[in-house]
């Protein structure tokens, strides 16, 4: 579950520049891979900058007829998240990655910050999926790096608002707050 993934992780993740690496294949892996990062956050203090991505370069699939991978660095950050004009994105099951790929890319760009929440694995599925798609097209342009930062949050729901089975008036929501490391190429076009 996200508490053991997160205390196996504990461990590993101390200093500032350690970093655990996590190959994610599925709605529920990615959920679990960044509620941990949530859980170690708040639980032990440990502020995380996250790199999504897809595989590495020459590493063969797992599972060739999974969804495609997704990847997660974990790396232990210096200090509280320095993220500046947020701008607030819900996601739904309207959502689509592709499309709130190029919004988080538009405001990265900008030099602005998103914050995105969702509720359940696919949520969670379609930010990470989003962010890394941003994130490779800042990468592959050298235009710089995108972090991550999660956080879990309690949300309120409608009454009577049935949720995992059960009838519930709040529910846990994953956040994933996302800025631009812009290179020296990149600050002077913003």
């Amino acid at each position: 579950d996200t508490q053991e993934c997160g205390h196996a992780m504990a461990d590993f993740l101390r200093e500032p520049g350690q970093m655990v690496v996590l190959q994610m294949i599925g709605p529920d892996a990615c959920a679990k891979a960044v509620r941990a990062a949530a859980y170690l956050r708040q639980q032990y203090k440990i502020e995380l900058d996250l790199y999504f991505t897809t595989a590495p370069e020459g590493v063969v699939a797992y599972d060739k007829g999974a969804a495609e991978e997704i990847w997660v660095g974990l790396e232990v950050a210096e200090g509280p998240p320095p993220f500046t004009a947020l701008i607030d994105f819900e996601i739904s099951s309207k959502t689509f990655p592709d499309k709130l790929a190029w919004a988080i890319a538009s405001h990265l760009f900008r030099g602005e910050s998103m914050r995105l929440t969702g509720i359940g694995p696919r949520s969670i599925i379609k930010m990470v999926t989003a962010v890394g798609i941003a994130a490779k097209w800042f990468d592959d342009n050298g235009r710089g790096v995108v972090l991550s930062r999660a956080n879990s949050i309690s949300v309120a729901l409608p009454p009577g608002k049935m949720y995992e089975g059960r009838e519930t008036d709040f529910s846990w929501a994953t956040q994933i707050s996302t800025r631009l490391v812009p290179t020296e190429q990149m600050k002077q076009i913003q």
